[in-house]
């Protein structure tokens, strides 16, 4: 209870150097990693395998455990906006599926503007939401919907497809299984099973406010993939960010 990926990649990691150096037991005494006292006793429980009932009741009775959708995402929207700024900068908001991922955004946002850690003046954005296929369904026409946004990672041979351009799904024929793509005027059909090495997008939109902080996705006009850059402010139509 309360690893990261990253800290259990650790943990993997001295186990395997105990088990190379012979050593066959090991015997957990201690729990360090929970400050909180009522959590730290709870996970204790749960590492004997006769207290788990009690571990889970625990949990339950000391409000650790959220049983409905509405009730877990509440909970941490009003733990995550209850942090100083300083505490915001160093916390990251982890979900298992994107609309969790959207709707926790969306409330944070909400609560953020009412507190004044962020502007309540808003730019919509128009922003690519990757879909998130696999290079095996990219072949059928049957993952392409109107509107689809393609972007190839490179020139691809054959095509007209370039590097970097977006292309708009106009048509897709079942029949032939044919994709007709977009490109402002320009206009071009492929055969998904012929081509690869292209991302597929929907257009979605992103309200931006002064103080937030945005995620670079791909490497841009000098900005670098995963790199974070904060809103400066917002004016006329215009996002001015930090240097």
């Amino acid at each position: 209870m309360g690893s990261t990926p990253s800290s259990l990649i650790q943990i993997h990691k001295y186990s395997r150097n105990l088990l190379k150096n012979n050593i066959s037991n090991v015997e957990l005494l201690e729990h360090r990693r929970q400050t909180n006292k009522k959590l730290k006793e709870a996970v204790e429980m749960a590492s004997r395998d006769q207290l788990i009932e009690k571990s889970v009741y625990a949990l339950e009775n000391n409000s650790f455990v959220y049983k409905t959708r509405k009730s877990r995402i509440k909970n941490i929207v009003n733990q995550y906006t209850s942090l100083s700024a300083n505490e915001l900068k160093s916390t990251l908001v982890i979900t298992d599926n994107n609309k969790d991922r959207l709707d926790l955004v969306s409330e944070i946002r909400k609560e953020l503007k009412k507190v004044g850690k962020i502007g309540k003046h808003s730019h919509s954005a128009t922003i690519l939401r990757p879909k998130d296929l696999s290079e095996a369904q990219k072949k059928y026409h049957w993952s392409y919907q109107l509107g689809d946004v393609i972007v190839p990672f490179k020139d691809i041979e054959n095509t007209a497809l370039k590097k970097d351009y977006q292309y708009t799904v106009e048509k897709i024929n079942k029949k032939t299984g044919q994709v007709t793509l977009r490109n402002r005027d320009f206009y071009t059909t492929i055969s998904p099973m012929k081509v690869s090495k292209f991302s597929i997008y929907r257009e979605d939109k992103l309200d931006i406010s002064g103080g937030d902080i945005l995620n670079w996705t791909k490497n841009n006009n000098g900005k670098i993939n995963r790199e974070q850059v904060s809103v400066k402010k917002i004016e006329n139509n215009l996002i001015y960010l930090n240097e």
